[in-house]
């Protein structure tokens, strides 16, 4: 019996093995020609990220973009990973519905977000900066980068056993915690309601005029059924800390850079304030609206240009599940592309003088985004573009106008950080600081 098992164990292991250098012989078969950096059996390219911090990601991937142009494949392990910044083949790609699987790299995320503040509460991050939540988002963050570029680490079998899968599971313990405290908390009140015959929904839901307001994201999936059953608590607990990480840490890395260009150049700021003030007037305390907001044409001009230096994601990436022919090159299957909207925003062949912050570049019809555009795709493109993306601006006017409306935006007594982090979001290393005056007017 004993050797019956040890025999179909040995089988099994041989087929699979057998795949497995099947489908890699096909991927190193095309390596070759898309160019590259050397790479070494079992670790490929993973010394050029070793040992490197977040901060010195962004710097050797450009070198690598310089040296290798704007597609080329690196090998993390045996895993390829094929850089695209050729605005053709990202059209390529993310246009169609044939490449929309996420890459591998997104698994790192998912004992976070599983498979994709909606809340009602408040997380007062704002507030309290060195909150357990806030602290944990930034561990996780860092971790995962971490992860990204570092070969041994990538394969979960290593992982597992590392002092960073413990970090990880301390910070998953902290995010998922308040999460399901909240989940909890909200279901017992909704519970409570039923029991009672009251409709807590719609009379919280009501303001003081009877008039129904919106209903919280997490009230509309703690009632939300598929098929008849109603969403589970873990399931609920994914798409809650989606919208709280894609929603909140994007919008505020794009405010931060948006705020520090303005205080940086002050002729600019002044005329986003001029536009603002002409579309809402000079009662500070009257509501902006959605119409006005859409009237605020050059400080749409002013985030798109934000967008393009400072991409909040600066990459993201897909999965070839199949092989593809795409402008001459294979792109096998089993690879992952990333594209890297960081750099595809500061390629001078599409912007010229790439580093100067010109939102009127924006306002042309011979701009980079008109003729193409895959040349700036801050949210995405394509059919798995970001679903939140006019959301997120109609927020970065609406918090915009709002302080320029009481305060001027003056530049710090030191010196800008211009040293990027690329975490799964893009921040400056040090922060970003701005000194604000009461505005007079």
């Amino acid at each position: 019996m004993f050797v019956a098992t040890l025999t179909l164990l040995a089988l099994v292991a041989s087929v699979a093995f057998y795949v497995y250098v099947e489908r890699f012989s096909k991927i190193l078969k095309h390596s070759g020609k898309l160019g590259g950096p050397r790479a070494y059996p079992l670790i490929g390219n993973g010394l050029l990220f070793a040992g490197k911090t977040p901060a010195e990601f962004l710097q050797t991937v450009g070198r690598l973009i310089q040296q290798y142009g704007k597609c080329f494949r690196i090998w993390l392990g045996t895993q390829m990973l094929i850089v695209i910044t050729e605005p053709k083949d990202v059209e390529a790609i993310l246009s169609s519905n044939k490449y929309i699987d996420k890459s591998i790299e997104y698994d790192f995320i998912r004992p976070w977000l599983g498979e994709e503040t909606a809340m009602g509460t408040k997380v007062n991050a704002q507030l309290n900066t060195e909150s357990e939540y806030v602290q944990a988002v930034k561990d996780i963050t860092n971790l995962v980068q971490i992860r990204l570029f570092n070969f041994l680490i990538r394969y979960e079998i290593f992982y597992r056993f590392s002092a960073n899968r413990r970090k990880q599971l301390e910070a998953l313990k902290v995010l998922h915690g308040y999460t399901d405290s909240v989940i909890k908390s909200r279901r017992e009140e909704l519970n409570r309601a039923a029991g009672s015959g009251k409709n807590t929904v719609v009379d919280e839901n009501e303001n003081e005029l009877g008039i129904k307001k919106k209903m919280a994201f997490l009230d509309m999936l703690l009632q939300s059924k598929i098929d008849g059953q109603p969403l589970t608590d873990l399931e609920i607990r994914e798409e809650v800390d989606t919208f709280m990480f894609e929603g909140h840490d994007t919008t505020t890395s794009a405010i931060s850079f948006l705020l520090q260009n303005l205080a940086k150049h002050p002729a600019i700021q002044q005329k986003v304030f001029d536009e603002v003030r002409n579309v809402v007037g000079d009662d500070r305390t009257r509501p902006v609206t959605i119409a006005m907001l859409n009237d605020m044409h050059y400080l749409d001009l002013v985030i798109k240009e934000t967008l393009r230096l400072y991409p909040s994601v600066p990459m993201f990436g897909r999965k070839m599940m199949e092989d593809a022919e795409i402008n001459g090159k294979v792109f096998p299957a089993g690879s992952n592309t990333i594209i890297l909207p960081f750099f595809l925003g500061r390629n001078p062949e599409f912007f010229p003088n790439p580093e100067k912050f010109d939102p009127e570049r924006f306002n042309v019809e011979t701009s980079a985004e008109k003729t193409n555009p895959y040349q700036y795709v801050p949210f995405s493109a394509g059919p798995r573009n970001c679903i939140g993306q006019k959301f997120a601006v109609a927020e970065i006017k609406s918090l915009v106008s709002k302080l320029l409306r009481n305060y001027e935006i003056l530049p710090p007594v030191g010196q800008y950080d211009e040293t990027f982090i690329a975490e799964l979001i893009l921040r400056p290393e040090k922060g970003i600081y701005v000194r604000l005056q009461p505005r007079v007017y």
